[in-house]
C-alpha cells in the first residue's frame, strides 16, 4: 500500500518538472495571459506539495502505529510471561514443619488473601486493591521457606488513571520478599542462587555459628548477610549500638542486623510482633515495618526507600487500626 502511493507520488512529481519545463520554453509571444498562467502553475505546485505532506503524515502517522503496535505486542508477550511464573502452583509437594502461629495458617502449598495496598514506583501514586499471594517453595530442601508478592493490581495510578497496558502497575509480579520459618522465629532473606545453594546444604536454621565466625574471620562475603530476624515470640532490643564484635557474633548468628547506620528492632504488643528498621540519619536507605499477628500473620507491611520511592505498603482489611481506604 504504501509503495503504491509514493509511486504516485513520484509520477506527479516528474509530470510536475515536465509542465514546469515547457512553460518555461514558450515563445514570448504566445504568453498570451502570464498571470493566469502563474496562477495555475502557483495552484498545481500548492496542490503537489500539499498532497506530498499529506502523504508524509500518512506515512508517519501509519509508522507511529506499527511502532505502537509493536511495543503493546512486546509488552503483552513479557507480561504473559510474568503471569505464567505467578500462575505456577505446586500444591502437593510442600509440606510445612514448623508450629509457628505468627505465620499465616496454610493447609496447602499457596494462600491468596485480599490485601488493600499503595505503591509509589515510576508512574507515581497508586492506591488500590490486590492479592497478597503466599507460597512455599518445595525446591529449597531445608523446607519451612516461603515467597511473597502482590498480585492483581486494581486501582488508579497518578499518570495513567485506570491501569492500562503502558502501566507499571498492570505487572503481575511485586516481591515483598522470601522467608524461612522457625517454630518461634521468622526470618526474611535475599532468593539467589547462592543463599539456596547454601540452604540446601544445611540441615538446621540458622547454621552452625562456626560458620558465622568463619565467615568474618576469614574476610569474606559475610555468608549471613543476606538474612534478617523480622518476627520472633520474645522481640528483641535496638541493634543499632552493637558493634561487630565477638561478643556480637550470637547476635549475627540469630539473623539480627549490626550495623551502625540501621536501628533495628522487634516490639512485642500482646499477640503483635512488630518489625522495624529504619536509618539513623536521612537519605536514601531503606525503612521497613511489619506487624505480625498471632494466629493470623503478616498484617501490615511497608518499605521504601529515601523520601517515600519505590515504595510497597499493604494491609490486611478488618486488623485493627486499619480500615478501608477512601473511594474504594
Amino acid at each position: 500500500m504504501r509503495g503504491t502511493k509514493k509511486s504516485k507520488l513520484i509520477i506527479e512529481i516528474i509530470f510536475l518538472g515536465i509542465c514546469i519545463f515547457l512553460l518555461s520554453h514558450q515563445p514570448r509571444e504566445e504568453e498570451y495571459n502570464g498571470k493566469i498562467k502563474d496562477n495555475a502553475l502557483t495552484i498545481f505546485i500548492d496542490t503537489i506539495v500539499k498532497r506530498a505532506e499529506e502523504e508524509n503524515k500518512s506515512t508517519e502517522e501509519l509508522e507511529e502505529t506499527e511502532k505502537e503496535s509493536t511495543l503493546q505486542a512486546e509488552h503483552k508477550e513479557a507480561l504473559a510471561l510474568v503471569q505464567e511464573y505467578a500462575s505456577k502452583i505446586s500444591e502437593d509437594s510442600f509440606i510445612p514443619t514448623h508450629k509457628n502461629s505468627f505465620w499465616f495458617p496454610m493447609d496447602k502449598t499457596e494462600k491468596r488473601i485480599k490485601v488493600f495496598c499503595e505503591l509509589n514506583y515510576s508512574d507515581g501514586p497508586f492506591q488500590g486493591i490486590g492479592t497478597l499471594v503466599v507460597r512455599g517453595l518445595p525446591e529449597i530442601k531445608l523446607g519451612n521457606c516461603y515467597e511473597i508478592f502482590l498480585t492483581d493490581l486494581d486501582g488508579k495510578c497518578s499518570v495513567h488513571g485506570d491501569i492500562t497496558w503502558e502501566c507499571n502497575y498492570v505487572w503481575n509480579f511485586f516481591p515483598l520478599g522470601y522467608y524461612y520459618v522457625t517454630n518461634d522465629k521468622i526470618y526474611e532473606f535475599v532468593y539467589s542462587d547462592e543463599t539456596v545453594e547454601m540452604l540446601n546444604q544445611w540441615d538446621t536454621f540458622p547454621p552452625d555459628i562456626e560458620y558465622i565466625k568463619k565467615g568474618i574471620m576469614d574476610k569474606e562475603e559475610y555468608p549471613f548477610s543476606s538474612w534478617r530476624e523480622v518476627c520472633s515470640d520474645m522481640g528483641f532490643e535496638d541493634t543499632f549500638y552493637e558493634t561487630h564484635k565477638e561478643s556480637e557474633i550470637e547476635a549475627l548468628h540469630e539473623g539480627r542486623i549490626v550495623d551502625e547506620r540501621y536501628h533495628n528492632h522487634i516490639t512485642v504488643d500482646g499477640d503483635e510482633r512488630r518489625y522495624n528498621l529504619w536509618p539513623e540519619t536521612s537519605g536514601t536507605q531503606e525503612h521497613t515495618f511489619i506487624t505480625w499477628k498471632n494466629g493470623v500473620g503478616m498484617t501490615r507491611y511497608m518499605t521504601y526507600t529515601g523520601y517515600f520511592n519505590n515504595c510497597l505498603s499493604f494491609y490486611i482489611s478488618g486488623c485493627e487500626g486499619y480500615g478501608m481506604p477512601d473511594g474504594l
